[in-house]
């Protein structure tokens, strides 16, 4: 009888720390985007790469970076117009617990990236700088105690893209409130513990 006690104490202790975020967890994700488009006259190829890592303050808040590159590549028979970008950014995540696995999160974040444009009809490259502020909503969900998906749901956003060189020097200004399901993204994270 002790041991079915004990076994029984031990299983509810385990089940509601599943998924329990605590302070001083790692969460460690990111995503890989890489497409190519034909058509006749035309092609072009994208790939990005975005790590990224948080460290939690509590059992609500983490703070993490993010890293990015981006090459996008196009071609349309006059030669190949070429944009590659590095970038770091930094955000902070606030999550609520809803259930012992899910949890919202809202997530603002800045980022700053820096890069050069190569253009067939230009005899130098274009540098070119990015800055952005990001407010997005989301949700969590564990799988298991270290291993997570979460989805964005769009959010608001402003960018400033700025362009110099060949006599050049544009900034296009953007900003956008999107809050439906045709901006979702989906990703995983993997949890390190204590």
């Amino acid at each position: 009888m002790k041991k079915t006690v004990l076994l029984l104490a031990m299983t509810m202790v385990s089940s509601i720390a599943f998924g329990q975020i605590q302070k001083g967890d790692i969460q460690l994700g990111g995503n890989i985007n890489y497409s190519n488009t034909e058509a006749p006259g035309f092609e072009a190829t994208i790939f990005q790469l975005n790590p990224r890592g948080a460290l939690f303050l509590n059992n609500t808040t983490s703070l993490g970076l993010n890293l990015g590159y981006l090459s996008n590549t196009t071609d349309q028979g006059a030669g190949e117009n070429k944009l590659s970008t590095f970038s770091l950014g930094a955000f902070v995540r606030f999550h609520k617990n809803v259930s012992d696995r899910f949890y919202f999160f809202l997530e603002p974040s800045m980022g700053f990236g820096t890069g050069t444009q190569e253009n067939p009809a230009f005899a130098n490259d274009f540098d070119v700088n990015t800055f952005n502020l990001n407010l997005v909503p989301g949700i969590l969900y564990f799988l298991s105690d270290k291993v997570a998906l979460e989805m964005n749901m769009g959010g608001i956003v402003y960018s400033n893209n700025s362009t110099e060189g060949n006599g050049l020097d544009q900034d296009v200004d953007n900003f956008a409130v999107n809050f439906n399901l045709t901006n979702v993204t989906i990703g995983a994270s993997i949890f390190l513990r204590k």
